[in-house]
């Protein structure tokens, strides 16, 4: 798999009203093997991330995800759930995902929410090496994906007063966005007035 196109949309977008990351992916010969094709993903998926069984998908209830990848599925749809479990997994919820045909062969747009934006496009990177590893059935050390994600995390963490400020920002409906990473130079508004 490759990666084509990673990026942060922040703001109400094509795909969604929530800020998401967009990834425009290319699964390369995996358009030719959806989930259902290959032996043994569904069990080693719920091994390494047992937490992504509360992932409800389009069946509405949770296992829903599992159902979808034991009926067949294709690996970009794999890559949007296991970048938003990975998100949760260091402390950030966000549940929203979509993965969409692009009409090109193999060629895929997924879609998924994100708090912390550096962190959201790391779990998308981690995402696809885990699911093609799944794919070719090599064993997948999940730790050093998550430790990454945390560093991420805290690298881009905003300080206790902006935190609080960006807080403030948040209840009172007002945008906002971090200028710098690993700062807490911070925007808030549009800057209109």
């Amino acid at each position: 798999m490759q990666i084509l196109e990673n990026r942060a949309l922040r703001g109400p977008n094509y795909f969604s009203r929530y800020q998401s990351i967009y990834m425009r992916l290319d699964i390369d010969d995996l358009e030719d093997r959806p989930s259902d094709k290959v032996p043994g993903i569904v069990d080693a998926l719920r091994a390494l991330i047992p937490t992504i069984y509360d992932h409800r998908c389009s069946v509405g209830e949770p296992g829903g995800f599992l159902q979808r990848v034991e009926n067949g599925t294709y690996a970009g749809h794999m890559v949007e759930h296991v970048a938003i479990e990975l998100q949760n997994l260091v402390g950030f919820s966000v549940g929203y995902g979509k993965t969409v045909d692009s009409y090109d062969r193999g060629i895929y747009d997924v879609v998924y929410r994100y708090r912390d934006e550096a962190t959201g496009l790391a779990a998308g990177e981690a995402a696809v090496d885990i699911v093609r590893r799944l794919y070719d059935g090599q064993p997948v050390d999940l730790q050093p994906h998550i430790d990454h994600l945390k560093e991420v995390r805290d690298a881009n963490a905003l300080g206790p007063s902006t935190g609080s400020i960006v807080n403030a920002a948040k209840a009172r409906n007002i945008p906002w966005n971090n200028l710098t990473a690993g700062t807490s130079y911070t925007q808030l508004g549009h800057g209109k007035n």
